[in-house]
């Protein structure tokens, strides 16, 4: 994964409104060259647009807008394998490591980055 963004240099971060239309997203993100996105959990669509781009074996799904473990819990069993936070979460950090999944919170202070 971080060989992909590295190479890529972009994550498309995407919010669902319409989960019908999940799958012609990832598609044309494959197709685009773009095979990676972050989907936000700002919809109620969002979880169910996991679970269906997640199906495109081709994509690496990730969620995005994380305020909890049981946020990260649900996402990850839609089939999210990265994980994105506005902030530092110690509850989602620690989810995420007993799911084996990577957590990219956000940080700006020296007390934020000790914490992470």
């Amino acid at each position: 994964m971080i060989h992909l963004i590295n190479e890529k240099r972009i994550v498309p971060v995407v919010a669902i409104n319409d989960s019908s239309k999940a799958a012609d997203l990832a598609s044309a993100l494959v197709a685009g060259g773009l095979p990676i996105a972050e989907i936000t959990l700002r919809t109620p669509a969002s979880l169910d647009s996991i679970k269906i781009a997640a199906n495109n074996k081709d994509l690496l799904v990730g969620v995005g807008s994380l305020r909890n473990a049981e946020d990260l819990k649900r996402a990850h069993d839609a089939g999210a394998k990265f994980a994105v936070s506005a902030g530092f979460s110690p509850s989602v950090a620690i989810e995420a490591a007993r799911l084996g999944i990577p957590y990219f919170p956000g940080v700006s202070t020296p007390t934020e980055m000790l914490q992470a």
